[in-house]
């Protein structure tokens, strides 16, 4: 069955999600700016949320996209900006949208979530990993 060979996705944040700490840090510094404080404590504590946003938001663009095989009957395969490939497992618990899903992968005790969103897959990709979210099989955890 062509829906059975290994599903290739790119994992990683897009624009909305990655202009998140951004947009929290305007809106917390819109709010102190029509506080009740003084002036000079308005701009310090502006400032500290900014600092804070921007700071986020580069950690969060400095992590490069990976990529996640998986597998239907369970294994899966995962490169992320260490330069290695991990193996192990999906496992039950993913949620999926319209436009995004987050996957749970285990390898040993270390479980992994990645972010896969839409825009960045293949066009059937993405409708192919919705129907394996909705029909996998229950897995016994361990």
């Amino acid at each position: 069955m062509a829906h059975e060979r290994p599903l290739r996705l790119q994992t990683g944040a897009d624009l909305p999600i990655r202009l998140l700490p951004i947009l929290c840090a305007l809106a917390a510094a819109g709010t102190l700016l029509t506080g009740a404080a003084t002036w000079p404590l308005k701009i310090i504590a502006t400032g500290y949320c900014l600092l804070a946003g921007l700071l986020f938001h580069l950690r969060w663009c400095r992590k490069p996209p990976g990529q996640l095989i998986l597998h239907r009957n369970g294994p899966a395969h995962w490169h992320t900006g260490d330069g290695l490939w991990t193996d192990g497992d999906w496992l039950p618990g993913a949620w999926i949208t319209n436009r995004y899903a987050v996957l749970p992968c285990r390898s040993g005790r270390r479980v992994n979530r990645f972010l896969v969103c839409r825009r960045h897959q293949q066009p059937e990709a993405f409708r192919i990993l919705a129907s394996w979210i909705r029909l996998q099989p229950a897995k016994e955890a361990g």
